[in-house]
Order: C-alpha cells, then structure tokens, then sequence
C-alpha cells in the first residue's frame, strides 16, 4: 500500500502572482518616466526618486517572484510505501531513517521581542553521517498525517 501527500501550493502561487504585477506595474511606470517622458510637470523634482522607487520595486519583486517559483518547483510529492519512502525525489529505506521528530519552532527572533514562529516541522533524520535532516513544513504538506503515516509504518515488522 502507498500512501502519496501533495503540496500545497496555493500560498505559493499567489505570492507569485502578487510579485508579478507588483514587477510589471513597477516596470511600466519606470518604462513611462525615463522612456516616453510622462509626469515631467506632475513630479518635477522627485522623477528621480520616483523611478528609483519603482526600479526598485520591480527588481525585488522579480526576486521574491523567483524565489517563489524556485521553491514551487522544488516540492515534490511525498510518497510512503511498505518498504521505502520518497522525500523530494530521493528514495530512503526504513532502515536509512534514524528518527522521526513532529517539532513546533517556537523560536524567538535575534531580540527577543519579536513573537515566535510557531511553525510544526516534521524532521526526518538519516542513519548516515554528516548528512542534514529532512525537514517538512506545515505551510506546504499535512504534517500531522505525514508523521502519523510515517509511525505506522517504521513501527511494523519487516518480513
């Protein structure tokens, strides 16, 4: 039996949406006060600064937009089968996982006043050495099921 979880994408997609009108809107006006000459009385003095603000604009829009679509493509279905699981492409046997840790970051921002995440992970370590855990997050999967899915079966017996 396989069990398979899907990404959540949705929070994903709508960030990059944002970013890109943000980009193209910044662009256009940027495109409208150097290129075509408009607003050259509106503004006056502040045409620089406007389109400072708006090549700006654009630019971290485009890579915010980027980032987000790097990390779209980058989720990958989760698959949990009897004798192996599929985490972000790579196949790891149950005997290849060491442990299994449904863990709430609560961590506390560099100030100490900022509030806590309060983000669930689910943190998969390997038998192997020096190589870094897996770690799921509750914004793109159903960590819960995940873990409970996980448990049930690296508890059963290997025949």
């Amino acid at each position: 039996m396989e069990l398979i979880f899907s990404p959540d994408r949705t929070s994903l997609t709508v960030g990059i949406f944002v970013c890109l009108v943000l980009a193209v809107v910044s662009a256009w006006y940027v495109y409208r006060f150097e290129v075509k000459k408009e607003f050259k009385e509106k503004l006056k003095g502040y045409k620089p600064l406007v389109s400072m603000l708006c090549f700006f604009t654009a630019f971290i829009s485009f890579g915010i937009m980027a980032f987000n679509i790097w990390n779209f493509s980058s989720l990958k279905t989760i698959e949990i089968a009897d004798d192996y699981i599929l985490l972000k492409g790579e196949k790891l046997q149950w005997g290849d996982i060491l442990s299994v840790d449904n863990k709430l970051i609560d961590e506390v921002g560099l100030f100490g006043n900022i509030k806590a995440t309060d983000e669930r992970v689910l943190e998969i370590r390997r038998t192997q050495k020096g190589l870094a855990p897996v770690m799921i997050s509750e914004h793109f999967y159903d960590v819960e099921a995940i873990y409970k899915a996980i448990k049930s079966k690296k508890d059963q017996p290997r025949g």
